[in-house]
């Protein structure tokens, strides 16, 4: 019988060892991890885009050099409204995320809806598609 009850302590242990691990592994993860400003209409914004990051499709953004902090635009649109029939796949295309490109300059001041990026010249304009 005691083989079986140290048997039980050990393994009790091992389970809470893994249990606490797990707890942990989200903070630890996100001490090392590179935080993302998520740019909404209440952000204020303005620089080059020096470099961009892609995972499945979504694509987050540097500035001005920093490769310490990413840029999410994925929340913006363009301002002309969709053309109606679009899939879903083509909708989350309409994103700003994709189309931004090294070179664009990005600018939006705080608590406006809309962003302009200027590219070699041309300027277009994209409005935030959720409210804060």
């Amino acid at each position: 019988m005691p083989g079986i009850s140290r048997n039980a302590s050990t393994l009790l242990k091992l389970a809470t060892g893994v249990g606490m691990f797990f707890l942990v592994l989200p903070y630890v993860v996100r001490l090392f991890s590179t935080p993302t400003v998520d740019v909404t209409q209440a952000t204020a914004v303005a620089g080059e885009v020096t470099g961009s990051y892609m995972n499945r499709q979504y694509y987050v953004h540097y500035l001005n050099g920093d490769t310490k902090t990413y840029y999410d635009f994925n929340r913006f649109e363009p301002a002309a409204p969709p053309p109606p029939g679009l899939t879903q796949e083509e909708k989350n295309r309409r994103a700003l995320g994709p189309y931004l490109r090294q070179g664009d300059y990005v600018t939006k001041t705080a608590n406006a809806a809309t962003l302009v990026v200027r590219r070699a010249g041309q300027t277009t304009q994209w409005t935030c598609a959720t409210v804060d």
